[in-house]
């Protein structure tokens, strides 16, 4: 059983990977995912049938559970991912229930459990599994990245052209890595521009769902752009909403934390915010108060209603972008 080893520390040591239950730590959803595709594809050597589940109710915990330990007609493999399981394992049924699964386990059945906390919930640590830690970046150690990229290479570039790169890649590391081989190609060791940066990046440029709601929920009407380029790239309306719903609840709980103890720190903490995060998500909070999160509570719950009796185009004619409307305007 391996503890607490992040996620490059994990893969270079297990070229096999022998573990089928694993517990992904952390707020980096995006290389939670890769890291679950790269396990995938190490433990069965070929795609699976993959559903994820979410903590919404009992019942959901008990749909997780039925798929995990029923044999699929369609695959010779199956993983089950679980997000925010520390909700569910609260709860003794719930632990009766998980007990049972992880004990007649089918050895074809991959298990993932998420949480962005950065430590095992107490419930789950007797489970024999894996545990990989997910850092988000700061963004100061990409920024150095670039900046000793380009100087070993001795090209010259901008602190503000380093943040437009940052821009271009969405923040995402391999992104970045294939940026830096681009522009330096171009730049003929001599400097790196504004402009050359949009030449070059301008097609690749693409926009994350953490970017996506760091912008709507500081109010940047470059939202409803950013909200066609997620769904152009497949991302359903419905995880959208997933993540604005999850921004939300943080806001509500920072506000009655605040109010309740009147300490920042400890109502950051109350929210699951990290100090990673700090900055933005005081400026959202600072933003939205409480009466506009309980008005945008009964917007989402609309928005989701709609969402699920079937009008779910990517034309930007539809019930998301009437919420990221009311998001921006409220």
């Amino acid at each position: 059983m391996n503890q607490n080893e992040n996620h490059k520390q994990y893969l270079a040591k297990n070229a096999k990977i022998k573990s089928n239950i694993f517990c992904l730590l952390g707020e980096e959803e995006a290389l939670k995912s890769e890291f679950i595709k790269e396990v995938i594809k190490r433990y069965f050597g070929a795609a699976s049938e993959i559903r994820i589940f979410h903590h919404d109710s009992s019942e959901d915990f008990q749909a997780f559970i039925t798929y995990s330990r029923t044999a699929s007609m369609f695959s010779n493999s199956r993983t089950a991912i679980f997000n925010e399981i520390e909700k569910c394992v609260q709860s003794t049924s719930n632990m009766q229930l998980l007990d049972e699964l992880i004990e007649n386990l089918p050895a074809d059945t991959l298990l993932f459990f998420k949480t962005e906390s950065n430590s095992l919930p107490a419930s789950l640590k007797k489970i024999e599994m894996d545990t990989v830690m997910f850092w988000r970046p700061f963004e100061n150690e990409l920024k150095d990245q670039i900046r000793a990229e380009f100087a070993k290479n001795k090209i010259a570039v901008s602190p503000a052209d380093i943040s437009l790169i940052l821009e271009y890649t969405g923040r995402d590391t391999a992104k970045i890595n294939a940026a830096l081989e681009k522009l330096q190609t171009f730049a003929a060791k001599e400097s790196v521009n504004t402009e050359m940066i949009k030449y070059i990046l301008n097609d690749e440029k693409e926009i994350s769902i953490f970017d996506f709601i760091d912008n709507l929920f500081l109010k940047n009407h470059n939202s409803f752009i950013n909200m066609q380029k997620l769904a152009d790239a497949d991302t359903h309306e419905l995880v959208m909403l997933e993540f604005i719903k999850r921004e939300l609840t943080k806001l509500e709980k920072y506000h009655g934390a605040l109010k309740s103890t009147g300490n920042v720190s400890d109502a950051l903490k109350s929210a699951g915010i990290y100090s990673k995060s700090n900055e933005r998500f005081l400026k959202s909070a600072a933003i939205f108060s409480e009466e506009k999160i309980i008005q945008l509570f009964k917007e989402l719950y609309i928005t989701e209603l709609s969402l699920k009796t079937g009008n779910t185009g990517k034309n930007l004619k539809n019930p998301m972008s009437n919420l990221i409307l009311a998001i921006i305007k409220k």
